[in-house]
């Protein structure tokens, strides 16, 4: 659909606000004060969270102008990766006092994110997902755009101490030559923030297909991954400026392999070796 969802805001929900039923209405009012929740949840999902049934979110759906609830999300989901764009948000950033110390703030929303970020995580979640690790055939890392360097040094560091983890990356074409060999005995890991990678959403609903364990670093338990995970962690990224931050994803990276190398003991002997194979390449300056 072309229509922009502004005027769809107001030429499709408020024009006919008055013709909603009582619980149509109180649908109408989420939407509008939460797209995000609009543009990615189910109808089932949203109904609940209105306290309305999956039918009554249909209906309003066609109340208000759309042929149904499909078409109501895209329309949303569409507002919301507008809403989005770097340099939307480059815009909104330069509207701001520019006397005002932007280092300051930086480093204020970084600190800020991390504490939220440890408050939402729960440890026995990260002891389950790193016990899960332990015992995988394979371990699959996906992450792409902005999220690949988290995907990366996950995938460096567990390599360390094991030798089962394959990273998927875009080089040389080979994106899902790589994750044929999928199956219920491996896991995959897949990092994925507004404005979501396709590719990532693409490999991860593959894993769930082939019966991965599949766990998500991601921004929201709604975001379009989280819907195939069994395991989702949750990280703040927004900062002052145009891009996302990485900081938040990372610590929780940081926090899988540091569980993961405390509990695999064995990758000691593993650690040592490939330490030993580095330093007869003299790969450092100094020891």
């Amino acid at each position: 659909m072309g229509l922009k969802v502004e005027n769809f805001l107001e030429d499709m929900i408020l024009k006919n606000f008055n013709k909603l039923t009582k619980s149509q209405k109180k649908v109408a009012e989420y939407i509008l004060n939460s797209p995000e929740d609009g543009a990615f949840l189910s109808s089932t999902k949203l109904g609940q969270k209105v306290n309305v049934s999956e039918a009554t979110v249909v209906r309003f759906s066609t109340a208000v102008g759309c042929s149904g609830f499909p078409a109501l999300q895209e329309i949303l989901q569409n507002y919301v990766k507008e809403r989005i764009k770097p340099s939307e948000k480059l815009k909104k950033y330069t509207k701001f006092n520019k006397r005002t110390n932007i280092y300051d703030e930086m480093f204020h929303a970084t600190a800020q994110n991390l504490q939220i970020t440890h408050e939402n995580i729960r440890p026995e979640i990260l002891d389950q997902i790193v016990n899960k690790l332990i015992i995988a055939n394979k371990i699959y890392i996906a992450g792409f755009r902005r999220s690949f360097p988290v995907a990366y040094l996950l995938h460096f560091n567990l390599s360390c101490l094991l030798k089962n983890t394959v990273l998927i990356d875009s080089n040389y074409g080979l994106i899902f030559d790589k994750t044929i060999e999928m199956n219920k005995h491996d896991v995959c890991v897949g990092i994925s923030f507004p404005r979501y990678a396709s590719l990532t959403y693409q490999i991860i609903k593959y894993a769930k297909a082939k019966e991965c364990t599949v766990i998500v670093i991601t921004d929201s338990v709604i975001s379009p991954i989280a819907q195939f995970a069994d395991f989702v962690l949750t990280a703040r990224y927004e900062i002052p400026s145009f891009f996302n931050s990485n900081i938040c994803a990372l610590a929780l990276a940081d926090c899988i392999v540091a569980g993961f190398s405390r509990k695999m003991q064995k990758s000691i002997k593993l650690l040592t070796n490939l330490e030993k194979s580095l330093q007869e390449w003299d790969t450092w300056l100094m020891m």
